[in-house]
């Protein structure tokens, strides 16, 4: 018998081992400029990106998803799109290094 060990989070062990969907560069929308970020097809909708990082997040009004409008240019920008791909509560902002 196995045992599921909570955490003092309160999330357990097995719910920790649960990998969650990642943005994936294939499924990007095409309205993202060209760079470092971009918005796949897992968006919601949900604003938090437009919000934290409004200069550099549109709102699609057609799809209703966001899409990166611009790259960061300076390192608030660049610390806004991190802020923004971090809380992102479906993960779909990506960030291929570029």
């Amino acid at each position: 018998m196995e045992l599921d060990f909570i955490r003092s989070d309160g999330i357990s062990r097995a719910e920790d081992n649960i990998t969650k969907p990642m943005a994936n560069i294939a499924n990007k929308f095409p309205e993202n400029v060209p760079g470092k970020y971009y918005v796949d097809n897992q968006c919601i909708d949900c604003d938090l990106c437009r919000e934290t990082a409004p200069n550099n997040f549109q709102r699609n009004e057609e799809g209703g998803h966001s899409y990166v409008s611009k790259q960061p240019e300076n390192p608030e920008e660049e610390r806004q799109c991190k802020e923004a791909k971090e809380g992102c509560p479906v993960e779909a902002i990506g960030d291929d290094g570029a």
